[in-house]
């Protein structure tokens, strides 16, 4: 599953995409009663892949406020404030300037309260627009191995 959603143009991605989650991104796919043996044993690990890992923000139009875990300094990764604030503000882009590519303080501080608007504030935005990213949030460098999704299993 890792490898799916680190690398959406491999040979085995593709295929796996085009046969079980054309229109959503893998970690939102569902398993079917006829799926293959080799894609109900990859959506297996989904769950190990969903509690280890954590969006690293970069233009933000990949992560939902809301369901996604973004914010590292928090426990869960969630805002717990603003959810009732906000109606049309869903995606993490959505509190990006993205003319001065840096965060729209006074829309965070107006819907988050201030501890959340704190965490979400110390977040590092680069200069130049990327790509969200989804990193292994158990390991220094951020990418996933058997070893550390195992470590992760033995703690729980």
């Amino acid at each position: 599953m890792w490898r799916l959603t680190q690398n959406e143009d491999s040979l085995m991605a593709c295929t796996l995409k085009a046969k079980y989650f054309r229109r959503c991104p893998v970690l939102v796919a569902k398993k079917n009663q006829r799926a293959s043996y080799t894609w109900s044993s990859i959506f297996n690990s989904k769950d190990i892949i969903e509690v280890g890992s954590i969006w690293k923000v970069g233009d933000g139009k990949q992560i939902h406020i809301w369901e996604h875990k973004w914010i590292p300094t928090l426990s869960d990764g969630i805002p717990h404030s603003g959810m009732d604030r906000c109606q049309n503000i869903m995606w993490v882009s959505d509190l990006i300037n993205p003319l001065t590519c840096s965060w729209d303080r006074s829309l965070i501080y107006h819907i988050f309260s201030q501890e959340d608007a704190a965490h979400i504030t110390r977040i590092q935005l680069r200069r130049s627009i990327q790509t969200d990213k989804l990193i292994w949030n158990l390991s220094k460098d951020g990418l996933y191995t058997v070893r550390s999704g195992l470590f992760d299993q033995d703690m729980r």
